[in-house]
C-alpha cells in the first residue's frame, strides 16, 4: 500500500499485519502487528497515546519496526510490550477500527487512515483522554463565531421539523460553546439543556443567563431515562475519540422519532483537493489534536445512516476554500483571511431577511459535495 506524503514528495509503504490475526476478536482482546519501512520517526506526540475504542497504532516513544495494534481502552504495559485490554461481546462491533488495506496519509508527527471498519478518516497517534481534557477546558471559542450564524440554523432546524417556534420542546446540546446556539434556541421557546467542558465558554454563558453542565457530554449526569426531542451535535464529532459510542450515547437520550442537528467539517472535499493539487500546500484542515477524525459528504451520510437516523434535510456551509482558487489565497497571505471571512458576512447578511432562499443556495452545493461544512436535521428511527 502506497502512502501518500503531505508534508513531502516522499512516500512510504506501509507493511499490513495478517487479517487473520485481526479477525480473532475474543474476549481477551486481539493483537495485530505491522511494520512501516522508512519515512516516519519519532513524530512529535500530543502527551502518552492511548487505545481509544479500536485498533490502533501504538508508538511509546516514536515509531519502532513492529509497532502494535490493539483494541479497547488501553495503557502501556512494558518498554517494549503491545497495549490492550479486554473487550466485551457487545463492544466489539462498535470499537472496531479496521485498517487493512486502507489509503493512508503522511503528515507532521502524524498518520491519517481510512477506517474501513467505520467509513471515517482517523489520525494516528491519538492524544490520550486526560490531554484532550485538558485542551478543551482551556478552549475558547474563535470570535470569527457569529451570531447570524446560530440565527440561520435555528431557523434551518425549526424549517426542517416544520415548526415556527420550538415551544415545548427539551433540547440537549452536547458540546454548547459559550451557549451561543442555545440561548438563540431558548428564545424560541425550548427548555435548554447543555454540556461544555471548557470553564471560558461555561462562564460566557452564565452571563446570558445559561447554566451549562461544565463537563463532555457525560449522559450519566443527566436524569435517568431523561430523554430529548432535539438533541445538537454542532461540530463536536471531529473532535471525539470514538465518534460510533458517542452517537450511541446521544441516540439513547433522543425521544422516539426525535431530531438532531449535526454539523462536521466537509473535509478532502473536491475544493481543497484541488487547491492542494495546484499549491503543493500541506493539508491544513488535518488539524490533530483539534480534529481527530474527518468526513467527507458521502461518508457522513453513510454514516449517520449507520447509526440509525435519516435524513430530513440538508446543506452546505459556505465554501470558504473557494477563495484560494480565486487569486485570495489566504494560506499563504494570511492577511488575507480576514477580507475572505468578511466578504462571506456580507454575502450571508443579504439573505437575512431571505433565508429560506439562502438555506436553498446551500442545499444545492451539498448536492454535489461542496461547501465547508456538512450540516444535516437527522430523525431517529425506530
Amino acid at each position: 500500500m502506497e502512502i501518500r506524503d503531505m508534508s513531502t514528495n516522499d512516500d512510504i509503504r506501509l507493511l499490513l499485519c495478517d487479517p487473520a490475526t485481526l479477525g480473532e476478536m475474543t474476549a481477551d482482546g486481539v493483537h495485530g502487528r505491522f511494520a512501516l519501512a522508512g519515512g516516519v520517526h519519532n513524530p512529535d506526540m500530543f502527551g502518552a497515546v492511548e487505545a481509544a475504542p479500536g485498533l490502533y497504532l501504538l508508538p511509546e516513544t516514536g515509531w519502532r519496526e513492529g509497532a502494535a495494534l490493539c483494541v479497547g481502552e488501553a495503557r502501556p504495559v512494558g518498554d517494549d510490550a503491545g497495549l490492550g485490554t479486554t473487550v466485551s461481546a457487545a463492544q466489539k462491533g462498535a470499537m472496531r477500527h479496521r485498517l487493512e488495506g486502507a489509503p493512508c496519509w503522511k503528515g507532521k508527527g502524524y498518520l491519517l487512515f481510512c477506517d474501513t471498519a467505520n467509513d471515517y478518516r482517523i489520525i494516528f497517534p491519538r492524544p490520550t483522554r486526560e490531554k484532550l481534557a485538558e485542551h478543551y477546558r482551556a478552549f475558547e471559542s474563535s470570535p470569527s463565531l457569529r451570531n447570524f450564524n446560530f440565527e440561520y440554523h435555528a431557523f434551518v432546524l425549526c424549517r426542517a421539523i416544520g415548526r415556527e417556534t420550538l415551544d415545548g420542546l427539551d433540547v440537549l446540546d452536547v458540546a454548547s460553546g459559550n451557549g451561543s446556539f442555545l440561548s438563540v434556541l431558548r428564545g424560541k421557546g425550548a427548555h435548554v439543556t447543555g454540556f461544555e467542558p471548557s470553564e471560558s465558554e461555561c462562564r460566557e454563558a452564565a452571563k446570558t443567563g445559561l447554566e451549562l453542565i461544565n463537563a463532555p457530554f457525560t449522559p450519566a449526569m443527566l436524569p435517568e431515562g431523561r430523554q430529548y426531542d432535539v438533541v445538537i451535535a454542532g461540530n463536536i464529532f471531529e473532535h471525539v475519540p470514538d465518534p460510533v459510542p458517542f452517537m450511541e450515547r446521544i441516540r439513547a437520550r433522543l425521544k422516539p422519532g426525535g431530531w438532531l442537528f449535526f454539523q462536521i467539517p466537509n473535509d478532502f472535499n473536491d475544493i481543497q483537493m484541488k487547491y492542494l493539487e495546484r499549491s503543493g500546500s500541506d493539508a491544513w484542515f488535518v488539524a490533530p489534536p483539534d480534529h481527530l477524525n474527518y468526513w467527507d459528504v458521502p461518508q457522513a451520510r453513510r454514516f449517520v445512516d449507520a447509526q440509525g437516523f435519516d435524513v430530513v434535510h440538508e446543506e452546505a456551509q459556505f465554501p470558504i476554500e473557494m477563495f484560494l482558487l480565486m487569486g485570495m489565497d489566504y494560506r499563504k497571505q494570511p492577511e488575507l483571511g480576514r477580507q475572505a471571512h468578511l466578504m462571506r458576512c456580507a454575502f450571508e447578511d443579504s439573505f437575512a431577511d431571505d433565508m429560506g432562499t439562502l438555506s436553498r443556495f446551500y442545499a444545492s452545493l451539498i448536492g454535489g459535495g461542496f461547501g465547508r461544512d456538512y450540516v444535516a436535521v437527522l430523525r431517529k428511527r425506530p
